[in-house]
Protein backbone atom coordinates (compact mmCIF):
# COMPACT_ATOMS: atom_id res chain seq x y z
CA UNK A 1 0.00 0.00 0.00
CA UNK A 2 2.93 2.37 0.45
CA UNK A 3 5.15 3.75 -2.15
CA UNK A 4 7.75 6.18 -2.60
CA UNK A 5 6.08 9.06 -2.16
CA UNK A 6 4.93 8.24 1.13
CA UNK A 7 8.32 7.43 2.16
CA UNK A 8 9.91 10.34 0.80
CA UNK A 9 7.46 12.23 3.05
CA UNK A 10 8.52 10.71 5.92
CA UNK A 11 12.01 10.50 5.77
CA UNK A 12 11.51 14.73 5.21
CA UNK A 13 9.34 14.79 8.01
CA UNK A 14 11.60 12.57 10.56
CA UNK A 15 15.38 14.66 9.36
CA UNK A 16 13.27 18.24 10.17
CA UNK A 17 12.04 16.89 13.37
CA UNK A 18 15.54 15.25 14.00
CA UNK A 19 16.81 18.99 13.19
CA UNK A 20 14.01 21.33 14.25
CA UNK A 21 11.07 20.18 15.96
CA UNK A 22 9.21 23.46 15.64
CA UNK A 23 9.38 23.16 12.42
CA UNK A 24 7.21 20.51 11.65
CA UNK A 25 4.08 22.57 11.30
CA UNK A 26 5.42 25.16 9.07
CA UNK A 27 7.08 22.40 6.83
CA UNK A 28 3.56 20.65 6.63
CA UNK A 29 1.66 24.02 5.96
CA UNK A 30 3.94 24.73 3.42
CA UNK A 31 3.46 21.17 1.61
CA UNK A 32 0.11 21.71 1.69
CA UNK A 33 -0.07 25.09 -0.04
CA UNK A 34 2.22 23.70 -2.48
CA UNK A 35 0.20 20.80 -3.22
CA UNK A 36 -3.00 22.54 -3.49
CA UNK A 37 -1.55 25.34 -5.84
CA UNK A 38 0.23 22.57 -7.94
CA UNK A 39 -3.42 21.00 -7.72
CA UNK A 40 -5.40 24.60 -9.10
CA UNK A 41 -2.80 25.32 -11.54
CA UNK A 42 -3.02 21.78 -13.03
CA UNK A 43 -6.88 22.12 -13.37
CA UNK A 44 -6.40 25.45 -15.31
CA UNK A 45 -4.40 24.20 -17.49
CA UNK A 46 -6.14 21.36 -18.51
CA UNK A 47 -9.59 23.49 -18.45
CA UNK A 48 -7.34 25.98 -20.51
CA UNK A 49 -6.65 23.26 -22.99
CA UNK A 50 -10.07 21.60 -23.79
CA UNK A 51 -11.55 23.82 -26.26
CA UNK A 52 -8.43 23.82 -29.05
CA UNK A 53 -8.69 19.73 -29.27
CA UNK A 54 -9.40 18.82 -32.87
CA UNK A 55 -8.14 22.24 -34.57
CA UNK A 56 -4.91 22.72 -36.18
Amino acid sequence: MYDTRMCALGDHLSYTAGVNMQMLVPLMIGKLTAGIAAAVLAWIVMRAGTGRAGQA
